[in-house]
């Protein structure tokens, strides 16, 4: 299961009235927490340039490291934060997004 789906895909987050009891903005730096925790140091580095839309040879170099190295810390966040679906990159990359 995705990390995120706990919290973002709930639809029964809604008062009686239909809106929403707990803003989005808390819902992604609450996730956000979680993501810190899950991650290392250098896969927070890699989602924090992805979130500013760095190529992935631009964040290789950036780094210092090969785009293969890349490739596989894009692969342990994914295991990790369980993420099947481009949406659920993005629900990511927003919680990183300054």
């Amino acid at each position: 299961m995705c990390l995120l789906n706990a919290n973002f895909s709930n639809n029964n987050q809604y008062s009686n009235s239909g809106t929403p009891t707990q803003p989005m903005t808390n819902k992604i730096q609450t996730k956000k927490k979680e993501i810190l925790n899950a991650l290392s140091v250098r896969e927070i580095e890699i989602l924090q340039h992805m979130a500013k839309g760095n190529s992935r040879s631009d964040i290789a170099s950036t780094l210092s490291i090969s785009v293969l190295t890349y490739d596989e810390h894009r692969k342990n966040i994914r295991n990790k934060l369980g993420l099947q679906s481009n949406a659920d990159w993005a629900m990511v990359l927003m919680a990183f997004m300054s």
